[in-house]
């Protein structure tokens, strides 16, 4: 992840396994962007939160090394 920060190829808000960075930050920075959007009968939002864990053990794991080649990283 070190690599990944110092090449600012992560969204800053980007919380999984960073430190001092913690997901409910983002979900509280989500709630407060939608307390502040202006209201319309018409319109509704929807929002679907995932915590997969084991994501790693289920990738493809040969399109993950192409695209860790592609970014150049070790």
């Amino acid at each position: 992840m070190l690599e990944l920060d110092r090449r600012n190829i992560l969204p800053e808000h980007q919380a999984g396994f960073r430190p001092g960075k913690i997901t409910i930050y983002n979900i509280l920075r989500l709630e407060r962007y939608a307390q502040n959007q202006p209201r319309c009968a018409r319109r509704l939002s929807a929002v679907i939160l995932f915590d997969i864990k084991a994501a790693f053990d289920s990738a493809w794991h040969d399109g993950l090394i192409y695209k860790l080649n592609d970014l150049r990283l070790p």
